[in-house]
């Protein structure tokens, strides 16, 4: 048999700094409210597709979920952070794996990955002018 001692839950979630909302509509608010909670708890120390099932970061994600928590007031080091960890492995040809860390079993190279990076740079570089 198994016995409980205890039982406590740990909040995880990256610090989102969102930027001001306020809607005279309850049900816009309520919504703002859960995306910002949302994108809050898909970024730990990465921003991750969905934290419970998957402790990689997938590049391809990055393409939406970057861009998204930079304009609602996400820190950009973190998105610097998930830049460093996509190319700090690359295989003989330049081509970044498609998840990261990439164990040895994991060494998988995805077109995506490597089509949506430049996007992914191209779309900071729009944030940033």
């Amino acid at each position: 048999p198994v016995t409980l001692g205890a039982v406590r839950g740990i909040d995880r979630r990256h610090f989102l700094r969102a930027s001001h909302f306020n809607s005279n509509d309850p049900f816009r608010q309520k919504l703002w409210n859960i995306a910002l909670h949302t994108l809050s708890s898909c970024a730990t120390d990465a921003l991750l597709d969905c934290p419970w099932r998957e402790s990689a970061l997938w590049t391809c994600d990055m393409i939406v979920s970057a861009p998204l928590w930079l304009s609602v007031g996400g820190d950009p080091r973190l998105v610097a952070r998930c830049l460093r960890l996509a190319l700090s492995e690359t295989n003989g040809d330049g081509l970044v794996y498609g998840v990261c860390p990439a164990g040895n079993d994991e060494r998988l190279v995805f077109l995506s990955t490597n089509t949506y990076l430049p996007i992914l740079l191209e779309e900071l570089a729009q944030y940033y002018k």
